[in-house]
């Protein structure tokens, strides 16, 4: 792309971003029953297979926050390793202070966090994050919580990809007797256990996870909790399951980490501007290798 001005066209496309945000036009790729004045924004991490740190000596994590219903990357930032996420994207948080709109985040259990979780509520956003064992105590009185007499909220059933799954919803207020367990975490009023059985090929398993969630949540059906959690994972496969196979971001031999993170944050901006243009990555480097120069000339918004 000789020619092109790669910090011009970054800022172009998350000027468009922050334009459909404010607007809540959406790429049309995740489903989504929020009211329109909430949004669901995501967290998590990737790793680029083969960089250390410098520092730590561990891999690499791109930490980045994410849009399902844009399919965009909102905020990027390298981590010298997996540890820290939850602090880092606190900080990311305060930078971009109140620019997003209102929504709601969602995260693993890497991201159980007071600080995090005191910073989305101070920014006027809401939150559903796992619980594990990295929770301490928070996690084994979610795990001894009365789920036997929990009413069921939701189930849902699925079926694809070889795999039958049934999806079972519990729900429990955070009740004084068991409050000082939760209140590290800035206005989490409920606590969620979520089942899931799955067939495949004849295999059944059984996974039980479980989120800490914030007050704003009363105003959402079960089925709006379930399909939060769900979509959750549109970062993990419109994200950095495409930049590991359609742009081959592990299979990348590059010397020295400040090559990698510079190729990691171009191929950022390939896959937003992917899903903004085709709604398809795998398009727009089809499109691309067979003509570069037009699709240069159009980025460019040269005709």
């Amino acid at each position: 792309m000789a020619g092109v001005d790669l910090w011009a066209l970054k800022e172009q496309f998350l000027k468009a971003i922050r334009l459909a945000l404010q607007e809540k036009i959406t790429g049309g790729q995740v489903f989504s029953s929020l009211p329109e004045s909430l949004m669901h924004y995501t967290m998590d991490g990737k790793s680029r297979k083969g960089i250390e740190s410098q520092i730590t000596g561990r891999t690499e994590i791109d930490l980045a926050i994410w849009s399902p219903e844009l399919n965009q990357v909102l905020a990027t930032h390298t981590l010298h390793d997996k540890e820290g996420e939850a602090t880092k994207a606190a900080s990311m948080l305060k930078a971009l202070g109140r620019s997003l709109p209102s929504g709601i985040f969602t995260g693993d259990a890497g991201f159980a966090s007071p600080a995090l979780t005191s910073v989305l509520v101070s920014t006027g956003h809401e939150y559903i994050i796992g619980l594990k064992g990295n929770a301490g105590k928070s996690y084994e009185v979610a795990q001894n919580l009365p789920w036997d007499k929990a009413p069921v909220l939701s189930t849902s059933f699925c079926k694809g990809h070889g795999r039958q799954e049934e999806r079972t919803l519990k729900e429990l207020f955070v009740l004084p007797g068991n409050k000082e367990f939760f209140e590290k975490y800035k206005e989490c009023c409920y606590i969620y256990q979520l089942i899931s059985k799955t067939n495949r090929d004849g295999k059944e398993c059984e996974d039980v996870r479980y989120f800490c969630a914030s007050k704003g949540l009363k105003s959402l059906s079960s089925k709006q909790i379930l399909e939060l959690i769900r979509n959750h994972w549109s970062q993990e496969n419109n994200l950095h399951w495409v930049k590991d196979v359609v742009l081959h971001e592990d299979n990348l031999p590059v010397m020295g980490n400040r090559s990698s993170r510079v190729l990691g944050f171009l191929k950022d901006i390939v896959v937003s501007v992917g899903h903004s243009m085709y709604h398809s990555v795998q398009k727009f480097v089809d499109i691309f290798d067979a003509s570069p120069e037009k699709m240069t000339r159009t980025l460019c918004g040269i005709t």
